[in-house]
């Protein structure tokens, strides 16, 4: 089997030249020297003939390096998930990107769970260990895509745990709630009823619009479109509780597209660093009405007393926008006993 490689000089710089399926390629040998040219050229000729003996390429193409992938799939991530979802892995996944950075980490199998160690270590310095497992949560989704992809075999942290922590659950009393709505301005008066009154998840509150509230029906609607997509990707109704209509009324002077009106002049949407904004002003409120507790629990709250109230379990579920009932049975071991004197009505 012959192969012929010949030896051709551009610019003062040698290059192997050879005949693949009819088609003349090139490749530089680097070097202005014609003796280490041929040497180049007689390895590359030998390469040639093993390549078609074994059907391997000679020059297999370079795999991507771990942040060419990351480019990849946050692009991916862009164009599949909701804006504030999208923002979220964004935001978590360049503090990841960012360790390996400093530690010089290229190659995908230099990742390891000695590697994630020293990432848990470097992240628990300066933030909770909450963040360190969404960080480690998006890592692993990212890499599970990376085997899907073709790029790796397999996921080298795929046994890698999160830390444990104890399950925070707090929700407010119906008096804690009742002082929040005194003391709040009307903006807040909004927030707080759409979590406590109707379960909203920060985003969804973000994301409301005044014509996704229906008055006369009395249902608000949450919708998922090409705007925006709730977590589930599902859209859903949820009844509109008649305090959260009288809040609704009471503050028409916000009136507008958005059930929050934006703070941005040009009304763009929230994103993932106002959505914190939105956390960090709700509890900057609390703390001045000498109250503890974040945005999250007047969502908790909502789903606590829902379930006290011996609202059916199912639809505490399709009105919170839980996939798995598993996330909604944890309020009916937090439940006060509200309906306690209900033991008296069994019928035996």
């Amino acid at each position: 089997m012959k192969i012929r490689v010949k030896l051709l000089q551009r610019n003062n710089i040698w290059y192997i030249r050879y005949n693949e399926n009819g088609k003349f390629k090139w490749k530089s040998t680097g070097t202005v020297d014609q003796d280490i040219a041929e040497i180049l050229r007689s390895e590359y000729e030998h390469k040639l003939l093993k390549s078609k003996l074994t059907g391997k390429p000679v020059d297999p193409p370079k795999s991507p390096t771990i942040f060419d992938f990351f480019k990849r799939y946050l692009k991916h991530s862009k164009a599949t998930s909701s804006r504030s979802t999208s923002e979220g892995i964004n935001y978590h996944l360049k503090s990841v990107m960012n360790f390996f950075a400093r530690k010089g980490i290229k190659r995908f199998d230099e990742i390891d769970a000695n590697l994630i160690q020293q990432f848990q270590m470097d992240t628990l310095q300066q933030n909770s260990a909450r963040t360190f497992n969404n960080q480690l949560g998006i890592l692993k989704t990212a890499l599970n895509k990376a085997v899907e992809w073709g790029v790796i075999d397999s996921n080298p942290i795929a046994k890698v745990k999160k830390i444990k922590i104890p399950i925070r659950f707090h929700y407010f009393t119906p008096g804690e709630i009742d002082y929040q709505l005194r003391q709040a301005t009307p903006y807040l008066k909004r927030l707080i009823g759409l979590g406590a009154y109707a379960g909203l998840r920060r985003a969804e509150m973000a994301e409301l619009r005044i014509t996704d509230i229906d008055f006369k029906n009395k249902v608000i609607k949450i919708r998922s479109d090409q705007d925006y997509t709730p977590k589930g990707k599902r859209p859903r109704a949820v009844p509109l509780n008649d305090n959260l209509i009288q809040i609704l009324k009471s503050t028409q002077t916000l009136s507008g597209d958005w059930v929050l009106p934006r703070t941005m002049k040009d009304g763009s949407p929230f994103n993932f660093h106002r959505l914190q904004e939105l956390s960090r002003a709700y509890k900057k409120f609390l703390r001045k009405i000498n109250q503890d507790g974040r945005l999250h629990d007047l969502r908790h709250t909502f789903g606590t007393y829902g379930v006290a109230a011996g609202i059916p379990i199912r639809d505490v579920q399709a009105w919170m926008g839980h996939s798995d009932i598993q996330s909604t049975m944890i309020y009916t071991h937090h439940a006060p006993d509200v309906n306690s004197d209900k033991i008296n009505l069994l019928p035996y």
